[in-house]
């Protein structure tokens, strides 16, 4: 049973959006239960990201359950933000690997050249740290275009790429950041992000995972996910972005 666990695990991870097509399936047979609960893990979660000391906060659909529902129980992942792709550091993954995380994919926008997520496993979740870009407009989320455009997949060096053909971008309005009471650094005005992200109705729990897409642009530009092992991650981003 371990053996099965730890071939299943790794397959989950070399191929991102693989929980995605997952759930459709189950949603279809009206048996998905993959958000499971880890209320238990949250805490720890969001006990490693303050260890960090960086302006890292709560963002989508785990900002969403501390702003409705006051805290995380059930969720397939846990996702987080940081203003500026410079913040996703060498520092900060040897920091958090430190502590116990492992690094397990990365996303790049912008034919490659714009980190835009790290991913990493800790404590059995999966947890999402995105960068967020300041403009004159606002504050600007970009991402792998998985949500409308099918990938062409390849293995490079022990990698799994997932390249897409474009990267979709939503921008969001000023915000500033405040410490909870537990000193977790949270968007002051998170409705506004709620609104843009998830349509007016988004103090309404959905049983399966809703984007509204009104908000959003869909750029034609290359862009990737890859996922492997933490060394081999590890070594593409020194080789590629951290590279003096």
């Amino acid at each position: 049973m371990k053996v099965a666990k730890k071939i299943l695990k790794n397959v989950y991870y070399k191929i991102p959006f693989l929980y995605e097509l997952k759930n459709g399936l189950a949603n279809f047979l009206g048996v998905n239960n993959s958000h499971r609960d880890i209320s238990d893990k949250a805490f720890l979660v969001f006990e490693l990201i303050k260890k960090t000391n960086q302006p890292i906060f709560p963002m989508f659909g785990t900002l969403l359950a501390l702003h409705r529902d006051g805290q995380v129980t059930r969720a397939d992942d846990m996702d987080f933000a940081v203003i500026g792709s410079q913040s996703l550091s060498k520092q900060l993954v040897e920091f958090l690997e430190q502590q116990g995380a492992k690094l397990v994919g990365i996303s790049a926008v912008d034919n490659g050249n714009t980190l835009a997520e790290l991913s990493f496993e800790y404590v059995g979740v999966k947890v999402d740290i995105f960068a967020l870009f300041s403009d004159k407009d606002g504050i600007k989320h970009v991402c792998p275009n998985f949500r409308k455009s099918k990938p062409s997949c390849e293995e490079v060096n022990g990698l799994q790429y997932m390249r897409f053909d474009s990267h979709f971008e939503v921008t969001y309005p000023d915000f500033n950041l405040k410490e909870n009471e537990s000193g977790l650094l949270l968007p002051d005005d998170p409705t506004q992000i709620f609104d843009l992200h998830y349509g007016k109705d988004w103090m309404v729990p959905k049983e399966k995972n809703f984007i509204d897409f009104a908000a959003y642009r869909f750029i034609k530009n290359p862009s990737f996910s890859v996922y492997g092992s933490s060394k081999d991650l590890n070594t593409m981003l020194n080789d590629v972005y951290f590279s003096e």
